[in-house]
């Protein structure tokens, strides 16, 4: 038995490692930074930050840096089960694209279609992974237009799961992550009620899709200026706007379709 949840950590370990390593080529609309790290030194980086946590049952460090890390890796397995029978891919995005530049904010997901003629990606949006509560003050998530992907990006702050759990009672995300998520991926593969995740991922980005679709919409028919502090929901450039809106879109009908399949 020992031996067997060795080598399901070890492969976890490999899957974790794989998603950050694999790339895929994007459609962009500018040149990204050159960041001069390999894919492969990226995913040995994120694996040593998230080693103790998922090697050392039990393991409860003050510190939240692998939790959130781990974070990206479970919401990405959740929204490619969800998404798995629509256009959409969903991958950790890599280096270049997970690093700011200027004014840009990096993001942690990709979700993108691939183009039949050009056999490349085109991301449709992108997630930026928070492990605490929405920002104080504000009542929605961040959500903003990403001028390198040319598509929408927004914040998922996960400071607000929870789920009931057999041994410890309702937990929130970063107990759940410590000692049901990393305990049951390394022994038995699967975690209990991975549904309930898959459910309350999409009801979040749902909301906060479906407030920028609102706001787009109302900024189109001239209902709504963006203040100073919101600059940045909409393309700079008039010739962008089509594409972005083409994106947002498609990711409102997209995830409205998968939630009310749930």
């Amino acid at each position: 038995m020992i031996e067997f949840e060795k080598s399901r950590t070890q492969q976890v370990l490999k899957d974790i490692h794989r998603s950050y390593s694999t790339e895929s080529s994007y459609e962009l609309l500018q040149t990204p930074p050159d960041t001069k790290i390999t894919p492969t030194l990226f995913a040995n980086d994120r694996i040593e930050k998230m080693y103790h946590l998922i090697t050392m049952p039990g393991w409860n460090s003050l510190s939240k840096g692998p939790d959130s890390f781990f974070s990206e890796w479970i919401v990405m397995l959740g929204l490619q089960k969800s998404l798995e029978k629509t256009p959409l891919k969903v991958k950790l995005a890599p280096c270049y694209l997970e690093t700011g530049q200027g004014s840009r904010k990096g993001v942690d997901i990709v979700i993108s279609k691939e183009n039949k003629l050009t056999k490349k990606h085109r991301p449709t949006f992108a997630i930026n992974v928070k492990l605490q509560n929405i920002r104080n003050a504000r009542r929605d998530e961040v959500y903003k237009y990403d001028q390198v992907l040319g598509c929408p990006s927004i914040e998922l702050s996960l400071g607000d799961f929870n789920i009931q759990t057999k041994k410890s009672g309702n937990v929130s995300i970063v107990p759940w992550l410590r000692n049901v998520a990393v305990p049951n991926i390394t022994s038995s593969g699967q975690i209990p009620n991975f549904n309930k995740w898959q459910l309350y991922l999409t009801k979040k980005i749902s909301e906060t899709i479906s407030h920028y679709m609102i706001k787009t919409d109302d900024y189109l028919r001239g209902g709504y200026t963006p203040p100073p502090e919101e600059n940045n929901i909409f393309p700079n450039k008039p010739e962008e706007f089509n594409l972005f809106y083409e994106n947002l879109s498609f990711t409102y009908t997209t995830i409205h379709s998968i939630q009310s399949n749930q």
